[in-house]
């Protein structure tokens, strides 16, 4: 009985300690053509944006209100950040059609 638990605990360490056993999966090669289709979605999708936000400010402008500062502030914040992100949506794109791996601060924050 005691040899039995020995190998129940020894067989799925000796299991793990023979990687040779697992074959592993070439990575798939990734459609270049369907990823620089979903990036231009990307950056027609930023670029609305960027056409409502200044349909924003310039409402916001005509109310003349001092209220509507902030507003218009945060619209401009928002404008910046979308330049930022379309920026780093075209050079991920560009490393992605040149065939190397784009520079991880492009994609995280």
């Amino acid at each position: 009985m005691l040899f039995s638990i020995l190998v129940a605990f020894v067989t799925p360490l000796s299991a793990l300690a023979a990687p040779s056993l697992v074959q592993r999966q070439p990575a798939p090669v990734p459609d270049l053509a369907a990823l620089d289709a979903a990036r231009i979605q990307v950056v027609e999708g930023l670029a609305n944006a960027g056409i409502a936000l200044n349909t924003t400010i310039a409402q916001a402008t005509a109310i003349k209100r001092p209220s509507q500062q902030a507003v218009i502030d945060g619209a401009n914040d928002a404008l910046g950040d979308i330049a930022l992100a379309n920026g780093a949506v075209e050079r991920i794109g560009a490393a992605i059609l040149a065939g190397v791996a784009p520079d991880e601060a492009e994609y995280v924050k």
